[in-house]
């Protein structure tokens, strides 16, 4: 899953705090790092920096890998950012694709944090967005990661990589799902909200705990630190607000899951998450195949 790693970057010191995370990740699994430079730029001097700088960060990240199986490669690319980022993904069959939340435009002229949204639109991989922070956060990405599910076959598609990142990192890992207080219905007069009843909310928190357990113990056979908890109330706003409380590093999530009756729906939350959490977030397409 993690044989093939992108690394795009804009020139910003921002965007290079990705960088630990992805020595980290790529260490651990032998993985191709290609380190992508966009060079969009019609002068002449700008694109020779590009090349320069694409090509030092190379450098620096084989330093942070040696003695270890992985390699890198660096590319340069002329053209559009997200297009080139995404076309790069699809035709040389990348697994993973790190991108900084909030990066600037520094030697590149095109700046990640546009590009993020553009990306996240359209990725048939899988996404790992890292939020920038001043000073920079001197912890692991991978210690303590948050997975909502909401009991759809598509809400799982994060497991996986979830698992084996979690075994080889020593990643402590949560499970969660939500009760949403209610249910909203098309009737007649238009869209109703119609409150769960004490017994139904009690119900489903009990079958929610057996799913989280029964998800827990195929995690525990890959050998990583699984516990589960069930929450009640807006899917986003408990998601966020448990990941702070346990002092999550990255939310993981499937970018379309799909909702059923009184379950609330990957895509829209996915959405809130990844606009509102002080986390990273890690995306995978609910119908990615390695």
């Amino acid at each position: 899953m993690f044989k093939r790693i992108m690394v795009p970057l804009d020139g910003s010191a921002l965007a290079e705090q990705v960088l630990p995370a992805v020595t980290e990740l790529a260490r651990a699994f032998g993985s191709e790092v290609a380190v992508v430079g966009i060079c969009g730029a019609e002068d002449r001097d700008e694109n020779e920096a590009c090349v320069l700088y694409t090509g030092r960060k190379g450098d620096d990240i084989r330093g942070m890998l040696s003695g270890s199986k992985a390699t890198v490669k660096t590319i340069v690319i002329p053209g559009s950012a997200a297009e080139q980022i995404l076309s790069y993904a699809r035709t040389e069959a990348v697994g993973l694709i790190f991108l900084c939340s909030h990066g600037r435009s520094g030697i590149m002229r095109w700046s990640l944090g546009s590009t993020v949204d553009k990306v996240l639109r359209k990725a048939e991989t899988a996404l790992i967005i890292v939020r920038a922070m001043e000073p920079p956060s001197a912890g692991h990405l991978f210690s303590r990661i948050l997975v909502p599910l909401d009991g759809s076959e598509s809400s799982v598609a994060v497991l996986p990589q979830v698992a084996e990142a979690a075994c080889r990192l020593n990643s402590q890992v949560l499970l969660m799902r939500v009760i949403e207080p209610g249910v909203r219905i098309r009737t007649i007069g238009g869209l109703d909200y119609v409150p769960f009843r004490e017994r139904d909310a009690a119900a489903a928190r009990t079958e929610m705990m057996r799913y989280l357990d029964n998800q827990a113990d195929e995690l525990s056979r890959a050998a990583a630190m699984v516990s589960c908890e069930v929450r009640q109330g807006d899917a986003a706003r408990e998601i966020l607000a448990l990941a702070d409380e346990r002092g999550c590093t990255l939310i993981a999530m499937s970018s379309h899951g799909h909702s059923r009756i009184r379950r609330w729906s990957m895509g829209s939350v996915t959405s809130k998450i990844v606009q509102a959490s002080s986390q990273s977030i890690w995306l995978v397409p609910s119908f990615f195949k390695e």
